[in-house]
């Protein structure tokens, strides 16, 4: 009865530690993370172009044929 009257309150003060903990670091987190502005380290940009389907180069039409070739030339 000792042993779980200590954990209860070993687990108790453990509860209220993460409590502030958490608190502290909510408040942090807010004032450093606040605007877009100071979550990037440093400066970002978009891409000039995006790659489609037609940037891709196609090296076989049959992909499974591609495959077994591959696996019998292995084993």
């Amino acid at each position: 009865m000792v042993a779980a009257l200590s954990l209860h309150e070993r687990q108790n003060h453990d509860l209220d530690q993460l409590r502030v903990e958490n608190t502290s670091l909510k408040t942090k987190v807010d004032g450093l993370y606040g605007d877009a502005g100071s979550r990037t380290v440093s400066h970002k940009t978009k891409a000039e172009t995006e790659l489609s389907r037609e940037d891709v180069p196609v090296v076989s039409e049959d992909m499974w044929q591609d495959f077994a070739k591959q696996i019998g030339s292995v084993f």
